[in-house]
């Protein structure tokens, strides 16, 4: 049972929801889950398998049919993707840009992407 042949591997592309820790370690947010989301699954055949016992699970079933998985060509696709390079850096220079890096108080502090301007 334990052999290669059965193992089945994906990636997600993206982290499929807009989340945002409220208190470490214990209480979290989801702002909802992003639109479209992409896998990449190992053998091929396997991802439909795999959507109904687990991709569903994590977005469609929990977001009023929201958030589904298409399957990636490749997981090389998913790693050459330029998204989160250039995103990240973009949204802390705005940060940094606009406050400086220094707010008054931790609550003052603006949402990384539910505020991002």
């Amino acid at each position: 049972n334990y052999r290669l042949e059965n193992v089945v591997t994906f990636a997600i592309g993206l982290i499929p929801w807009i989340c945002r820790t409220m208190k470490y370690g214990e209480l979290g947010a989801n702002y909802g889950t992003k639109v479209v989301n992409v896998a990449a699954v190992t053998p091929r055949n396997k991802f439909d398998r795999l959507k109904e016992i687990f991709f569903d699970d994590i977005t469609v079933r929990w977001h009023q049919g929201k958030g589904e998985f298409y399957q990636a060509c490749s997981f090389l696709s998913l790693t050459l993707s330029v998204d989160n390079q250039i995103i990240h850096p973009c949204r802390c220079y705005g940060l940094w840009k606009r406050y400086g890096g220094k707010w008054a108080a931790e609550d003052d502090i603006p949402f990384f992407y539910k505020d991002f301007d």
